[in-house]
């Protein structure tokens, strides 16, 4: 007997017969290589300094210095670049950009709330930009310390999300390929 319980999802690969549009085109090496150019023009142009090494990623609000593993750590540049806009959106917070108030420790409320607001700016850059939003190991430590914040306060996830908008804004300024758009609109 039949059951749908049992089964588990069903792919486009999986169904013959589908129209095209369920089976889309890879891109090419060529946009790859053109988006990466492109990002990589963003992220070198935003003035926080980055160092390179060790094996993990963070940002040290003593040294105001975002350090990550070598490029070549990363399973693809894109989920490199993702990683850095996550760590860019801590440097945002500091007192000489944004001002926003950084936990003292892992578990307290304010550090749970900026890792919302950084994993916020992370997932409005990647989106604007085309890069994969993957969540990585380190996410499910934050989870219990995101709902408390979230249960205990409805408004949290709204004032997080206004943060994240300002971080945007304060890393995309830096964006060579929007300087035209900016002048304009100013």
């Amino acid at each position: 007997m039949f059951s749908p319980r049992h089964c588990g999802p069903t792919l486009p690969s999986q169904i013959d017969g589908l129209p095209g549009h369920y089976y889309p085109e890879p891109p090419s090496p060529a946009a790859i290589g053109e988006l990466s150019a492109g990002v990589r023009d963003f992220l070198e142009a935003i003035p926080i300094r980055v160092v390179h090494g060790g094996d993990s990623a963070h940002y040290s609000t003593v040294s105001d210095t975002v350090t990550l593993p070598h490029p070549q750590a990363f399973h693809s540049i894109e989920a490199y670049f993702s990683t850095r806009c996550h760590e860019l959106g801590h440097a945002t917070g500091s007192a000489k950009r944004l001002n926003r108030q950084f936990g003292k420790r892992f578990g307290d409320d304010a550090y749970a709330f900026e890792e919302i607001v950084a994993s916020l700016t992370q997932a409005t850059l990647c989106a604007e930009y085309g890069l994969p939003n993957e969540l990585h190991d380190s996410h499910a430590s934050y989870i219990h310390h995101w709902m408390k914040i979230l249960r205990g306060d409805k408004t949290a996830i709204l004032h997080a999300a206004a943060k994240a908008e300002q971080a945007v804004k304060w890393l995309r300024q830096f964006d060579p390929a929007l300087a035209g758009d900016l002048k304009e609109a100013a």
